[in-house]
């Protein structure tokens, strides 16, 4: 429907299970990460042709442990997030703008979004704002890694004594 073409998605568990219903409204929120990188990220067939990328995107959900965190994680490998196009919105809602940082905080602003009119998986500049409030609501963090022309990673790290794994 977004002319995107086709999209491959992996998920790597490795080894990770939570008890069910643990994370249902985490899954929620990652699901405004999920519509974020098709719709945003990932480029079309065409445009990923002249970029010298394969025809098929690639989006991918990890789950892991890193020490005493649980880290969940979704990649894309589309165009990057434009952060000038962040800076600029960010600048105009009067949010911080200056660092890195501040724009990173930006980017999971309550109604920030890069786009000029909201499509029907995204544009509200809500979604990222779920994302950060579940985090945290959680005692975690997420992070944003991202290179214009590469793609994205989104990494949410909870502790793991705040998720219930399963046995």
């Amino acid at each position: 429907r977004l002319g995107k073409g086709p999209v491959s998605v992996t998920t790597e568990s490795n080894g990770v299970r939570f008890a069910p219903g643990e994370l249902r409204s985490m899954w929620a929120a990652l699901m405004h990460i999920v519509r974020n990188a098709v719709d945003h990220g990932l480029e079309s067939a065409e445009e990923r042709a002249h970029a010298g990328k394969p025809e098929v995107a690639r989006l991918v959900l990890t789950t892991s442990y890193d020490g005493d965190d649980l880290v969940l994680a979704v990649s894309d490998d589309g165009i990057g997030v434009d952060w000038e196009a962040v800076r600029a919105r960010a600048v105009a809602k009067g949010l911080p703008s200056k660092t890195s940082a501040d724009l990173e905080r930006a980017l999971f602003a309550d109604g920030l979004s890069t786009r000029s009119e909201a499509t029907e998986l995204s544009g509200r500049g809500v979604g990222m704002s779920a994302v950060l409030a579940e985090c945290e609501r959680r005692q975690g963090s997420v992070r944003v890694r991202s290179e214009r022309g590469a793609g994205t990673t989104i990494e949410i790290r909870l502790p793991r004594r705040a998720v219930a794994l399963a046995a």
